[in-house]
């Protein structure tokens, strides 16, 4: 079974192979508090910010899901994920239908994209059951901002590998 950081950096690597996603890190400080995964295009044509908030037991998601907590992430995004793994979502007795019925009425938004995580080593890779719409767009100070989380994080996880 993965850890929350196995998960988070999991999915980070996921983002990294989209079409669209030029910078990626995970479990770190934005503007709205800790962010488990920040995605950042820079595009000209659909600059995107995407945050995603990694899940990994059921009791966790519908806990936040009832302190309206991952909400917070829409200030400063203009896209949203929910990460969780199959387990939690209940996919493994419910059909799609039915979990994106149940996540609606625990409070999850209808334009949060939903992303598939495995639940150990050797399930299939991670895969969207939906995607996002855009929430607004993304401001040129919001993308500046998060690419600068981007490059402090990195720069301390290098830190950190190294021996002094």
């Amino acid at each position: 079974m993965y850890s929350h950081r196995d998960l988070c950096e999991l999915t980070g690597m996921f983002f990294l192979r989209q079409h669209w996603c030029q910078l990626m890190t995970w479990e770190t400080r934005f503007s709205a508090g800790m962010v488990d995964v920040l995605a950042v295009s820079t595009r000209q044509k659909r600059p995107r910010v995407a945050t995603v908030e990694v899940k990994r037991t059921r009791s966790d998601l519908i806990s936040d899901l009832r302190r309206k907590k991952m909400l917070k992430y829409e200030k400063q995004a203009s896209h949203c994920y929910l990460a969780a793994t199959a387990e939690a979502l209940k996919l493994d007795s419910w059909t799609k239908t039915k979990v994106l019925r149940d996540l609606a009425v625990k409070g999850l938004p209808g334009y949060w994209g939903i992303l598939v995580l495995p639940t150990q080593a050797g399930d299939r890779s991670p895969y969207f059951l939906r995607n996002p719409r855009q929430i607004k767009p993304a401001h040129p100070r919001t993308i500046q901002a998060a690419i600068k989380r981007i490059a402090i994080s990195m720069m301390w996880r290098t830190l950190k590998t190294i021996d002094y």
